[in-house]
This record gives C-alpha cells, structure tokens and sequence, in this order.
C-alpha cells in the first residue's frame, strides 16, 4: 500500500519503510473506525 503513496526506490531505507507502515496502519484504524469496520473496543 505504501508503493501506491510513494513509488519506486525507498530513499531512507528500512527506517522510513518501517515508519511508514507504522503510520499506514494508524491511519487505516482511524478510517475503518470512521466507516463502521473497526473493532468494537
């Protein structure tokens, strides 16, 4: 999914490549939250 954001070659790396995801993840749970799919906590 982070390919869609930024394509082609990883500038910072791992790191960055880990962030990312870390963010991604974060964001979909707001937006799955906001549409009716997340998990009923």
């Amino acid at each position: 999914m982070g390919k869609l954001i930024m394509p082609g070659d990883d500038p910072g790396g791992i790191i960055v490549t880990i962030i990312l995801g870390i963010v991604g993840a974060i964001v979909g749970g707001f937006l799955a939250d906001a549409i009716g799919l997340g998990a009923a906590a």
